[in-house]
């Protein structure tokens, strides 16, 4: 539900989806809020890099299909919120860090978000103790 969602956010990409926000679970799982605009012909997927800091290169790329392939875009409802729970890595370590989002087509293609031309964007900085 939208009440779970401790991060709200809301960033269109292309007419496909719209990220709706993120909470960080105790447990180190990221959970993203997708929320569906459009089936598409070809699966879709997200881009999710975290950072150290904006000058080094990621220090983790979490490129996935939504949950784990579970859900899809081409047969996904529109209208409907989908959860896209991400287990970050152990190795992570402790800190601040910067995460950055984006959606790629079937191709590849990162798709640019609506009202920005950035490939990813940055959704926050998270605070991160690993266990």
């Amino acid at each position: 539900t939208p009440d779970e969602i401790r991060t709200p956010l809301d960033i269109t990409f292309g007419d496909v989806a719209r990220l709706r926000g993120y909470t960080l679970l105790a447990d180190s799982t990221l959970i993203l809020y997708w929320e569906a605009l459009a089936q598409t012909e070809g699966e879709y997927s997200v881009l999710l890099h975290i950072e150290s800091s904006p000058d080094a290169p990621p220090v983790a790329v979490l490129d996935h299909a939504i949950a784990n392939a579970i859900i899809s875009t081409r047969t996904w409802e529109t209208g409907r919120l989908y959860r896209d729970p991400i287990a970050l890595p152990a190795d992570l370590g402790h800190g601040d860090f910067n995460i950055l989002v984006g959606f790629k087509d079937a191709n590849g293609e990162p798709i640019a978000a609506v009202d920005y031309e950035a490939r990813r964007l940055p959704i926050g900085t998270l605070q991160i103790e690993m266990p």
